[in-house]
């Protein structure tokens, strides 16, 4: 009954969900380690954390999300023990579970993983990091030989370990996440040429598998995204301290050098045979940064190619999100200024052109990119009017030299502002008409 609230957003249903999830764990108190119950019990937990957030209450669910996880680490005696859980057909999985390749302990692991994020926000003391990823690395790497014997299981394992080298990327074990695309990638490659071939695929295997590859392609751009970042980092702490923009020193950055120890999965670097394993691992001159640029940009292109395939237009909004994102380190790595300002002018025009590219009938959907994309258009504009003013200051030009130029500039950005106030006022009248 808990599960079947879980979409409602009214605080008297939300209140029943968390009234019969609690009294789930309840009824099941002492049978936590029993091959029937587990699943059930974390279930519960991950959905009873969601009701617990939509209430404003998420402080409350960590008693409950720190109990899964113990009860996770115990069944699985520290992740060196995988008895599959027994589930009867009347059970109710959750949406974040395979419901294409099921398989009850892959739902196990997938459940304990999404109770990961909060465990971090919670009593973050309380949890050795590597206590709580290498129980899953671990199963993933008993799954390997499956995955290789079966397509079936293959595409569920690569499912899943996508969503797994996801955390690597977000807490910067860039080495972990690259060893984790190598490998699934390599899973990918192997069954490419079979649901590539019309006469043995079925439809619904091709649409799984299309859907499987633009969300393979999204984590390798936001891997190249991440590298950009921690590259910039240090490129800007390495050039005489804070608040100077990037010289032409030759400093040298690499992946290596974001974490010193990894969870090695398998040597299968030099059978992928696409360009991922082209790759820089370091980065030495400007030349190197764009080089490395592309290959993001090159994902996330080919992931909204994917995506446009099975018509997701939320996911392509989001890939629209993180080409956004990804663009704004590369001023860092230019040395010149006249270079960094033609730059920013450039990304003002990629702007015009992405909303050009987006269907009008399809506008409402891409609200929220859309007012990143303001809020983003406001600072470029800010910073090529102080880059202009302090150049002609510099300079000593008059203001009639740039008396076209700023006006321009200024009135841009006084609309954008405008537009992206408007755009908040009408999402805060959506969120409370729902």
């Amino acid at each position: 009954m808990g599960i079947a609230y879980k979409d409602f957003t009214s605080k008297t249903k939300l209140v029943v969900a968390r009234s019969h999830l609690k009294k789930c764990l309840e009824l099941l108190n002492g049978k936590e380690l029993d091959r029937r119950a587990i699943l059930i019990i974390m279930r519960a937990s991950v959905q009873l954390e969601h009701v617990f957030r939509q209430l404003n209450e998420a402080e409350n669910c960590c008693l409950f999300s720190h109990k899964a996880i113990g009860f996770y680490l115990e069944y699985t005696s520290q992740g060196s023990e995988f008895p599959a859980p027994i589930v009867s057909r009347f059970s109710v999985n959750l949406d974040i579970e395979d419901k294409v390749w099921p398989n009850t302990m892959l739902s196990l692991v997938t459940l304990y993983s999404e109770l990961l994020p909060h465990i971090e926000k919670c009593e973050r003391d309380k949890w050795d990091p590597e206590t709580l990823v290498k129980p899953i690395h671990n199963f993933f790497m008993n799954q390997w030989s499956d995955a290789l014997a079966s397509r079936r299981k293959g595409c569920a394992w690569a499912f899943a370990t996508l969503d797994f080298s996801n955390y690597f990327t977000r807490h910067f074990r860039l080495l972990d996440t690259l060893n984790y695309l190598y490998a699934i990638d390599y899973i990918l490659d192997t069954y490419r040429e079979h649901v590539c071939n019309i006469s043995t695929a079925t439809v619904s295997s091709i649409i799984d598998f299309v859907d499987l590859e633009g969300r393979f392609a999204i984590e390798w751009g936001l891997f190249c995204k991440h590298c950009l970042f921690v590259w910039k980092s240090k490129l800007f702490f390495r050039n005489n301290g804070k608040g100077r923009r990037a010289n032409k020193s030759k400093s040298k950055t690499s992946i290596e050098s974001v974490f010193s120890t990894t969870l090695i999965y398998t040597n299968v670097k030099e059978h992928v045979k696409n360009d991922v394993s082209e790759l820089p691992v370091s980065v030495q001159n400007l030349t190197d940064v764009l080089t490395f640029y592309g290959y993001c940009t090159q994902y996330f292109k080919k992931a909204k190619q994917y995506f446009a395939i099975t018509n997701d237009k939320n996911q392509i909004a989001v890939i629209y999100s993180l080409e956004i994102d990804a663009a704004k380190y590369i001023p860092y790595f230019i040395p010149d200024r006249d270079k960094q300002l033609q730059y920013y002018k450039q990304r003002i025009g990629c702007f015009t052109h992405m909303k050009s590219s987006i269907k009008s009938v399809d506008l409402n959907i891409y609200d929220i990119i859309f007012i990143k994309k303001k809020f983003e258009l406001i600072r470029i504009y800010g910073i090529i009017l102080d880059m202009i003013l302090e150049d002609a200051e510099v300079t000593e030009k008059r203001f009639e030299d740039i008396d076209t130029e700023v006006p321009n500039y200024m009135k841009n950005s006084v609309e954008c502002i405008k537009m992206y106030v408007e755009m908040l006022d009408k999402l805060v009248l959506l969120g409370k008409k729902e």
